[in-house]
């Protein structure tokens, strides 16, 4: 199995995903934080390109391109700028040949074997300015797959970042500004995610594939019990959603 198969999947390319709540302030961010003095920028990564459409929308002048090695995601693109397919250890572009070359939530889900020639492609065609959102000091969730029995995180990031590790990733670039994005979880899970090693259930991650067997997390059972009378669920419901909010730091 390829690890991108899972970045094929066209629930993960859901145009609603992105037009409001956490995902549109986290993109946002990203927009507001491009230099004035830009005039192209190159996302690497750049999934269905929703970034790029903000960018478009609401910095006009800058020419846009982006690059990302799913299909699916290039075939469901929002920009009018082109996006490239390709791999981010081997980019088809110049040396220096955007004044900002973003990376939006993209390093964690590179394989260690081809991390280091991904960020040497990232400092190769960046002119002036690294772009990055990355998760921050994450207490990632993990499932285990019903068919080979591995552990593993259903959005496939493979690390997490901290300070010192920040400010290693590409000698030579100096940080200039930094946001640091929150959101709220509830108290349950997150408290028993602390606790579990694995979480309870699979079925909210169903975009999820296993990196090691390719399984995907399966559907329910055909013997499952009947789901739960509306009164009941509307009673429970109302529970989940009366249990204390904590902010929490993501990236």
């Amino acid at each position: 199995m390829k690890l991108h198969d899972y970045y094929e999947g066209a629930a993960l390319w859901d145009k609603s995903r992105y037009v409001q709540g956490y995902e549109h302030r986290r993109l946002m961010t990203g927009v507001e934080m491009i230099p004035k003095d830009c005039g192209s920028i190159g996302d690497i990564g750049c999934g269905n390109a929703a970034f790029l459409a903000l960018v478009e929308a609401h910095r006009p002048t800058i020419r846009a391109v982006g690059l990302d090695p799913s299909h699916t995601a290039a075939a469901r693109r929002w920009c009018a700028a082109p996006v490239v397919i390709g791999q981010i250890a081997d980019l088809p572009f110049p040396d220096k040949a955007f004044d900002v070359v973003a990376s939006m939530a993209v390093l964690e889900h590179i394989p260690e074997a081809a991390l280091g020639r991904a960020i040497n492609e990232i400092m190769r065609v960046s002119a002036r300015y690294i772009l990055l959102n990355l998760p921050y000091r994450e207490r990632r969730c993990r499932i285990r797959c019903n068919a080979c029995g591995c552990g593993f995180d259903p959005h496939l990031h493979l690390r997490s970042y901290d300070d010192p590790q920040i400010e290693r990733l590409f000698p030579g670039f100096k940080e200039r500004r930094r946001v640091v994005l929150s959101g709220e979880e509830a108290l349950i899970p997150f408290c028993a995610l602390r606790l579990l090693r694995f979480e309870v259930s699979a079925r909210r991650f169903p975009n999820a594939i296993c990196p090691q067997c390719g399984c995907r997390v399966p559907p329910v059972p055909a013997d499952s019990p009947a789901p739960t009378a509306a009164p009941r669920r509307s009673i429970l419901r109302r529970l989940w959603q009366m249990q204390p909010m904590i902010t929490v730091v993501r990236e």
